[in-house]
């Protein structure tokens, strides 16, 4: 999703802000089509197919449908209109295959509940435990020597929420305790078949509950590194943006 500086306030995903400014200044992109900015607005795809070539501005289909995040259980969070889009497509990588790079395979997979529970809620994301906790009715404003076990509820009812939605929208999306279960039986299946497998911990163990699985320990002292083919992670579009353009003025910024 796109983000835009209103005043010093970030409106939409504060991630893209950076990207939101590229598109804008490189191409003339400036919100959707209908010129109604909001903080869920579609970021257009860029795609450069020849590298000495113009980069062309592509805007997302309309097949591409938003989750509305809802829970009948908790009716008051329908008011904070929060959506995440469906499929988690990843670009900007790189397919190494037998010594060639490919740098146009994009791919997509499905969400884990707690990926898109992070997205809404992190400081650097939409940064919504405080909103959310507000429209539950919760005190947010914790005091000197109180615990606040309020971020924790919160989590916990909008992780069902997020779920729940996905669900009730038919589309794929998996909870994160059946994820780790799952990676957990794969893992060892890879150790005795071929007696190694990497493993980056941070990535695997889910942010939430996480101690409730054997993988939490079991994983702790496993060991990260490349296999190949992979998907390795290409040049950033800041940097191709440079390699077309130039540099950008900064000077008055």
């Amino acid at each position: 999703y796109a983000a835009y500086d209103d005043e010093g306030q970030v409106i939409g995903d504060a991630k893209n802000l950076r990207f939101t400014e590229m598109l804008k200044e490189r191409f003339g992109w400036d919100g959707p089509p209908d010129g109604k900015k909001g903080p869920y607005d579609y970021l257009p795809l860029v795609v450069q197919a020849d590298p000495q070539g113009p980069p062309e501005l592509f805007e997302v289909p309309s097949c591409a449908p938003p989750v509305h995040i809802h829970h009948p259980r908790y009716p008051e969070l329908s008011s904070l209109n929060m959506q995440w889009y469906p499929i988690p497509a990843v670009c900007a990588l790189d397919l190494s295959v037998g010594g060639i790079v490919y740098t146009a395979v994009p791919f997509n997979g499905w969400y884990a509940s707690t990926e898109v529970l992070r997205d809404l809620t992190d400081e650097g994301r939409y940064n919504m435990l405080v909103p959310v906790a507000k429209a539950l009715g919760m005190d947010a404003d914790t005091k000197p020597g109180e615990a606040p076990f309020w971020k924790d509820e919160v989590m916990h009812i909008l992780s069902m929420a997020v779920y729940h939605s996905f669900k009730t929208a038919k589309v794929a999306m998996i909870d994160h305790h059946s994820l780790i279960d799952m990676f957990w039986v794969w893992y060892h299946d890879e150790l005795n078949h071929r007696k190694y497998c990497p493993v980056n911990w941070k990535w695997v163990i889910p942010p939430m509950s996480s101690s409730t699985n054997r993988a939490y320990l079991g994983l702790n002292k496993a060991q990260e590194y490349t296999l190949k083919p992979a998907y390795l992670l290409g040049r950033s579009p800041f940097q191709l943006e440079t390699n077309y353009f130039g540099r950008r003025d900064t000077s008055k910024a």
